[in-house]
């Protein structure tokens, strides 16, 4: 039962390559990744994403609920909270992955002393561990029963034990990490004995949230140490060299995911899954679809990921009449649609379709806008010619929306061909072909053209 508890240890900022040799031969320093400093920008999404969505949850949450007689897992029980559950388990999923970066960065804290190598080494290997149970802690939500007992089991022993490993290897790190350590070992020590001397659910929301505060700690402290500031990290996710490769992520996770799920589906009938008469979200169905959750976790990591892309792409194209801006507004906008449609898959029928439709009709408008200001260029950054990827889009939307081509009973007397669902499959793969060409169109431009 217990969801989270010492949930997030010190993961550190990004400056230099793990395997500098390997990054330098792919060419990835050109974009400067492997300066990116993971420990503030990972930070602000763990705190970000976790909160976020725990409170969500809680406001959804039905009955009378209260960190006294309540732990964080009964927030994502679908049984007791069917809406706000998928928010709570959505946001345990994305904030295991955020914390991936964070262990990963820790290498950037290595001191010259073994001990404190080796003592960092294995808690970044065990954080890693960590962060897949905190990921399972949401795959396996509280009414799935054992799963879910052994995903929190795992996830309190690996986080109990990361956080004494870290806060020592940190007492070696000059100057503010002594205090952060100590913080960080009396925010274990404590979390222990509490569990055995008093239990109970207010334990566990202690350990969570004294940990977030050490994670805001870490980050902060890195930007000192670093000289590169919250502001400076949060910019460089827009900044030219940057902001094409969360289009190129954003769109390879909507490929891998969603056509990813489509290889277990079996329809409510037995069928198999066919993109000619079946909706794209049926693949996120709970409890008819094998991989929803890989389908629905897919459509919230694309949109999160889109986000960046659209702000920058706004920034980096000079367009007349702030077209570009105003399509970068509206391409937030459908983002964020697309991260509601994960949470909500088409077991929520009534949300799902105001997410969907919110999308379908943002989508057109911001594929037209993004067209009319690659015409509308004032210094030619993309090429015209790939504006006509954005009218086969707008085309393509407007026959999917407007159309009238018959209504079945998907249960009962689905067609083998239907022109709806061909449609909305064309929607998906026109948009993540211009988005994907977009990107891959910049990436090009600026790694051979690199300006300061």
């Amino acid at each position: 039962m217990p969801g989270q508890t010492n949930i997030l240890a010190g993961w550190d900022h990004l400056r230099e390559p793990l395997i500098p040799q390997a990054l330098e031969g792919m060419q990835i320093m050109k974009f400067g990744i492997p300066k990116w400093p993971l420990t503030i920008l990972g930070g602000f999404f763990v705190i970000l994403l976790y909160c976020l969505f725990t409170f969500s949850s809680w406001a959804l949450y039905p009955f009378p609920y209260s960190p006294m007689t309540n732990y964080l897992s009964r927030l994502g029980d679908l049984v007791y909270s069917p809406l706000g559950g998928n928010f709570y388990n959505a946001g345990c999923i994305l904030t295991g992955i955020a914390l991936v970066p964070f262990f990963i960065g820790l290498y950037a804290l290595y001191a010259d002393s073994l001990v404190e190598k080796i003592l960092m080494i294995v808690g970044q290997v065990l954080g890693l561990c960590s962060a897949v149970a905190l990921t399972m802690i949401g795959v396996f939500s509280e009414d799935t029963g054992a799963p879910h007992m052994l995903a929190s089991a795992v996830f309190f022993e690996l986080l109990f034990a990361v956080m004494i490993l870290v806060s020592l290897a940190l007492f070696f790190h000059p100057g503010l990490m002594k205090a952060i350590a100590l913080y960080g070992l009396v925010i274990a020590v404590s979390d222990l004995v509490f569990s055995f001397l008093v239990g109970g659910p207010l334990v566990e929301w202690y350990a969570v949230f004294t940990a977030l505060g050490f994670v805001a700690l870490v980050s902060l402290s890195t930007s000192r140490t670093t000289g590169m500031t919250f502001r400076q990290t949060i910019l460089r996710l827009y900044d030219k060299g940057h902001f094409a490769l969360w289009g190129i992520a954003a769109s390879v996770t909507g490929l891998v995911f969603i056509l990813g799920a489509m290889i277990p589906y079996s329809g409510h009938n037995g069928e198999a899954y066919s993109v000619f008469n079946h909706f794209v979200s049926e693949l996120g169905e709970i409890g008819i679809s094998e991989a929803a959750m890989l389908f629905n976790v897919g459509l919230v990591l694309a949109g999160i990921a889109f986000i960046p892309f659209m702000i920058g792409l706004g920034l980096y194209l000079d367009s007349r009449f702030y077209v570009a801006k105003l399509a970068a507004a509206v391409g937030v906008f459908s983002s964020i649609a697309i991260i509601f449609v994960g949470i909500f898959p088409m077991n929520f029928i009534a949300q799902h379709r105001l997410s969907a439709l919110s999308f379908f009709f943002s989508g057109m408008i911001m594929t037209g806008l993004w067209m009319i200001a690659i015409l509308l260029q004032r210094t030619p950054r993309v090429h015209k010619l790939i504006s006509l990827v954005g009218l086969v889009n707008v085309v393509v939307f407007a026959a999917f929306i407007f159309g009238n081509y018959g209504t079945y009973d998907i249960y009962v007397d689905r067609p083998p061909f239907w022109w709806t669902t061909t449609l909305e499959w064309a929607i998906y793969f026109a948009i993540i072909g211009f988005l994907l060409l977009m990107a891959l169109y910049i990436c090009r431009r600026e790694r051979g053209n690199p300006t300061p």
